[in-house]
């Protein structure tokens, strides 16, 4: 009978790039959804932002000419918009107009360009309109907002799919492959003749029902050989020609042909491909909370979250990879190296801007560094894997 090790693990292989790709492709959806909703909500800030800066030159205005000063004798309005347009980067040109939509004064700083949003705030007396502001500010750019999340983004995308990536091996290579490898070797001997072994239990993850079936058939032949055993050896012994009971020797040697059922030991494969994806996921999770941990102890501080990470990452990887050996260092590195640092790195960016601006480029180098690591790290084989099919012996 044709081993079937091989199969499962491109279909797993296909299965695992699909996955990746689909990924990759909801991320982009969602990323350009929230951009657009970014780019809305920048829009109308800086609209907020424009309306109160006219609104606080509209009452100063409006004070003086409350006092009795005409409109067109007012002294000092060019210096207030000269003021403001220094103390805000996005204010491009401030003007005041009259009723008769007649420009008094205004202040412009150079070119303002076409992305610009107007706001206007009226002046009035007793509350009638005699004048009004015209403010134009420079509206948000999706290139800045891209500029500055592009790269949290992108990494977020590498971390996902690298965590993805090990779950999916450690799903397949620790419980389904192995069950794989359990049938396939079950039916190898089978075809071959050989009945004398009986199949392992797997616990309460025993959900293929081809291992029940399979168990249940080898008991049955067993119990039927046995039975024949039995009564062939019983008619041997009743039976007292000679010539007979080499007729029943004869038969009993012709029914066994070369199949095997004198004993039933466990079938035995080897285990490790299983192994060493649980030990690489542990060592991942390891270095994760390694990480996570410092992050809820230092309080979104990049130099202790920087010294008591390695710490706790030195101390776990230690005795992790000496009773594991190089699997779980695999798994330390990635998420101790990639996935740890980034998710911390990702953390300050949202909840501690401030922090992540004094790092500078560092921050975002270590960013990219991560990300680059993650992308990597899950394509490194795992030492020591065996072929998919396993190794049997009785």
């Amino acid at each position: 009978m044709k081993r079937r090790g091989g199969p499962p693990v491109h279909a797993a292989r296909r299965f695992a790039l699909r996955g990746l790709v689909l990924l990759c492709l909801v991320f982009l959806g969602l990323s350009w959804v929230a951009v657009h909703q970014l780019q809305g909500m920048a829009i109308q800030e800086a609209e907020g932002r424009a309306r109160l800066v006219a609104d606080g030159m509209a009452q100063q205005v409006q004070h003086a000419v409350q006092v009795g000063v005409p409109l067109n004798e007012l002294v000092g309005v060019t210096a207030l918009f000269e003021h403001r347009l220094q103390a805000f980067d996005d204010l491009l040109a401030a003007s005041l107009h009259d009723s008769r939509d007649q420009v008094l004064h205004q202040r412009a700083r150079g070119k303002t360009g076409a992305a610009a949003l107007a706001v206007q705030a009226p002046v009035t007396v007793s509350g009638i309109p005699v004048a009004r502001i015209h403010v134009l500010w420079r509206e948000p750019a999706t290139a800045t907002l891209l500029t500055l999340w592009a790269v949290p983004l992108v990494a977020l995308l590498a971390f996902t799919g690298a965590l993805g990536a090990e779950g999916l091996r450690y799903s397949l290579a620790g419980e389904v492959l192995h069950r794989e490898r359990i049938v396939a070797a079950a039916c190898s001997r089978i075809g071959a003749g050989d009945f004398a072994f009986r199949l392992p239990r797997l616990g309460r993850r025993e959900f293929d029902a081809r291992l029940p079936w399979l168990r249940a058939q080898l008991r049955h032949v067993n119990e039927q050989f046995e039975r024949l055993q039995r009564l062939t050896q019983s008619l041997r012994r009743t039976e007292p020609e000679q010539t007979k009971r080499a007729l029943l020797d004869e038969g009993l040697a012709r029914v066994e042909g070369r199949d095997q059922y004198s004993q039933m030991p466990a079938l035995v494969l080897s285990d490790l491909p299983s192994r060493t994806a649980r030990a690489r996921w542990r060592g991942l999770w390891l270095g994760l909370a390694a990480w996570l941990l410092a992050l809820a102890g230092t309080g979104l501080q990049p130099l202790g979250l920087l010294a008591l990470g390695l710490g706790l990452l030195m101390l776990v990887a230690l005795p992790a990879t000496r009773r594991q050996g190089r699997s779980a260092g695999l798994g330390l590195l990635l998420g101790g190296v990639a996935l740890g640092p980034g998710l911390c790195l990702l953390a300050l960016q949202v909840w501690a801007p401030q922090a992540m601006a004094q790092l500078g480029g560092w921050g975002r180098g270590a960013l990219v560094f991560c990300a680059l690591a993650a992308v990597v790290l899950p394509w490194l084989p795992t030492p020591g894997r065996c072929p998919a099919e396993g190794a049997d012996a009785a």
